[in-house]
């Protein structure tokens, strides 16, 4: 079973696909990188996967549990899962 899951995720941006129909696993135990040029979707993926965005189609699955479209990013952090941000300043 995988740690983490995604079917078929998508998110849009004034009819431009930023995600479209993305399905991944992720295996527990094992570090996964995610790469691809500029503007290939790497950021909105992790902010759907994070709640930081909304999905508009797909489902997310951290273990047996999935979460859904509506779920927002403290909701997700209680799964253990949440992001960090490249700002090297201190705000």
């Amino acid at each position: 079973m995988p740690a983490l899951a995604v079917k078929n995720l998508t998110k849009h941006f004034a009819g431009v696909a930023a995600v479209d129909q993305l399905s991944l696993t992720f295996a527990a135990g094992k570090i996964t990188g995610i790469i691809g040029p500029n503007g290939s979707g790497k950021s909105t993926f992790i902010n759907l996967l994070t709640g930081f965005q909304k999905l508009d189609g797909g489902l997310v699955y951290i273990g047996e549990q999935t979460i859904l479209s509506k779920i927002v990013s403290s909701e997700v952090a209680a799964y253990g899962l949440t992001r960090t941000f490249q700002e090297g300043a201190l705000v």
